[in-house]
Parts: structure tokens; C-alpha cells; sequence
């Protein structure tokens, strides 16, 4: 199945840590782009030039 997981950017950690969970289930997942660098750097969903460069 193809799932697509979309939420607030506060929630990044947990979108990964499901999108993981349902890839091991043999899903194929998507998540956006950006979730990685919101997790390093949480300041980033609310920087308006990295949201308006990234779409999210």
C-alpha cells in the first residue's frame, strides 16, 4: 500500500518514526522532504525562507 503521512512539522520525529514502522509492514511511505532537517534543526518550521524554499 502507498501511504502518505502529512502533519505539522512539531511532529516530525513521529512521522519518521511511523513512516519506519510501515515501511517494516512493507509499505512504501512518503513524508515530506523536510522532516530530516525540521528533527536536527526544530527552529526550521518556523524560518518563512526555509518554508518558502522547501514548500512545507
Amino acid at each position: 500500500m502507498k501511504i502518505t503521512i502529512c502533519g505539522s512539522m512539531a511532529f516530525a520525529k513521529e512521522m519518521i518514526d511511523y513512516k519506519n514502522k510501515l515501511e517494516s509492514m512493507g509499505h512504501f511511505v512518503i513524508i515530506p522532504s523536510s522532516t530530516e532537517a525540521c528533527i536536527e534543526n526544530p527552529e526550521l518550521n518556523m524560518d518563512i525562507d526555509f518554508c518558502l524554499q522547501t514548500n512545507i
